[in-house]
């Protein structure tokens, strides 16, 4: 494949094309890409809307945007479920990363749950199936900490007094810092003891067209997926606080 405006990095690795929504689909997952606006150093997965020349084999794209704005989602692979419902899963892990607690012979990275897919506005939304979702313990918020019982759990934020979600203790912990008006959301993990893959930056942030009315986060044993505004933006990533607590501030 080639991009001849040279912005979209230097390989594209598991293209996948698709249809839905009456719209041609392009997701392909860039190596080496520079920082420019919504796309961050490093491994990038890109969506494009267009059209297809059939006879020359090329895709014009429209519109290109960033599929998740996490730290640890790559080479997705879209599919038709029930009643050819577009769905997605990725690949939730990023390169050769030395993580922490890695043991020899040890899986280390894993899949994210499928979504499914819809075009809203230009952007692809990805929202968690209900029966996917029924899996999670759902916590309720009764109080500015919670401990989880289970290693498995989801939380649905709406209080807009909420500024920031820690996840893990004082000392230890992954901080998403909220601007509900502005639809900002920064995902940190420089307040984490273990550090991995900082070669790439230790910050990701989403800025919406839109105010931010929902957070929906879920939670898998180290494994994190983050949906904003029932999916319209989604973040995914890695974290290991070595005491897992939720701390609302």
């Amino acid at each position: 494949a080639k991009d001849e405006t040279g912005r979209f990095g230097a390989v594209w690795e598991c293209p996948d094309y698709f249809e839905m929504d009456g719209h041609k689909v392009l997701i392909v997952s860039p190596q080496d890409m520079s920082a420019d606006g919504e796309f961050h150093n490093g491994n990038n997965v890109v969506f494009f809307t267009g059209d297809v020349d059939e006879e020359k084999h090329i895709f014009k794209y429209e519109k290109a945007v960033s599929v998740d704005s996490g730290f640890d989602f790559y080479a997705p692979q879209a599919f038709y479920g029930k009643d050819r419902q577009p769905m997605m899963f990725a690949w939730l892990g990023c390169g050769a990363q030395e993580l922490p607690y890695a043991k020899e012979d040890m899986w280390i990275h894993s899949l994210t749950m499928s979504r499914f897919l819809t075009i809203k506005e230009g952007k692809l939304c990805q929202e968690v199936p209900e029966n996917i979702k029924n899996e999670y313990a759902h916590l309720d918020i009764d109080s500015k900490r919670i401990k989880p019982e289970e290693d498995t759990w989801y939380i649905n934020l709406t209080d807009k007094q909420i500024s920031e979600i820690q996840i893990g203790d004082q000392e230890d912990h992954l901080s998403i810092k909220i601007d509900w008006a502005a639809g900002h959301i920064v995902a940190d993990r420089s307040t984490l003891k273990h550090q991995f893959s900082t070669e790439y930056g230790i910050q990701r942030e989403v800025s919406m067209s839109e105010e931010l009315k929902n957070i929906e986060i879920y939670y898998d044993n180290t494994f994190i997926e983050i949906y904003l505004n029932d999916g319209k933006d989604t973040m995914t990533l890695r974290a290991f606080p070595e005491n897992v607590e939720i701390n609302l501030i």
